[in-house]
């Protein structure tokens, strides 16, 4: 794999520095790292930088992968570089980089944050195959969650009585490049049917298809791979349904399963499927 091994030592001294960032009350939306606010204004510019026509994204790779779960960041990687303009490629002496690690969840910040930025994928976020990975590293381009931008009420609708006590941060609308694109049930950064509920009903109800699978985390979206280039400005050729691996659609029925879960506690869960029950 095309990425930069950091031994034991160093990364430790680097995962000590970013601490701070998995603390209780850290995480929005169950997997988003809020930015602390000395860093909150760090980078320059949010979008990472372009250059000849490519997107580069500075990462360090922990050493503490297992052979099965690198196979499966390097597919989600590869998707990336196979049907967008973005390469993340191995850092040298960058300030502004991303260190994937497998710590107590699934969870990144969104877009470039400044200074070194964690993303983690815990074993469980990876034995479903590439697309959490997927979720977590299309947060770090520069997205956020599907159902939270701010035109989703034409789209969805929020079961606030049947979402966990204390968990209703994770359906707050925010401000999005999302909405750059159509909004889309199969899209890869959505929430499952049954995300963080309090029991056996819905949290998310599609509006527009009441058959629509919601939450998939099979592969990239036509839409997904439509936004990244259209934030980055990279040419892109006309996609069809079929063209990026396992695209979905809005009314695909895809197997349900439930989404693996790690690090115990909700806030640090994996984004999910729509068989989830308490897991985005």
């Amino acid at each position: 794999m095309a990425g930069l091994w950091v031994g034991l030592g160093a990364l430790l001294g680097l995962l000590a520095a970013l601490a701070p960032l998995q603390a209780p009350g850290t995480l929005l939306e169950g997997d988003i790292v809020r930015a602390a606010p000395s860093r909150a204004f760090g980078a320059t510019n949010p979008k990472w930088p372009k250059r000849r026509g490519l997107v580069w994204i500075p990462y360090v790779l922990s050493g503490r992968f297992d052979p099965s779960s690198t196979r499966v960041l390097e597919e989600a990687l590869g998707d990336l570089a196979r049907l967008t303009c973005i390469r993340f490629v191995p850092r040298s002496h960058q300030r502004d980089f991303v260190a994937i690690a497998p710590m107590g969840g699934c969870f990144s910040s969104v877009g470039r944050v400044g200074g070194p930025q964690l993303l983690s994928l815990a074993p469980p976020c990876l034995q479903g195959g590439k697309g959490v990975a997927l979720h977590e590293l299309l947060h770090a381009v520069g997205f956020g969650h599907e159902h939270s931008r701010p035109d989703r009420d034409a789209f969805i609708s929020i079961a606030w009585s049947h979402v966990l006590p204390g968990f209703e941060g994770n359906f707050v609308k925010s401000r999005s490049a999302n909405t750059l694109v159509g909004y889309d049930y199969s899209s890869v950064l959505h929430y499952g049917r049954y995300a963080f509920s309090r029991g056996a009903e819905p949290t998310i109800t599609p509006l527009r298809d009441p058959r629509a699978v919601l939450g998939q985390r099979r592969g990239l979206s036509a839409s997904d791979v439509a936004r990244v280039n259209r934030l980055y400005g990279c040419a892109q050729g006309p996609l069809t349904a079929g063209t990026p691996l396992s695209v979905g659609t809005r009314t695909e029925a895809t197997p349900e399963g439930t989404e693996p879960t790690a690090g115990g506690t909700a806030p640090a869960r994996c984004a999910g499927t729509d068989a989830t029950a308490t897991s985005p």
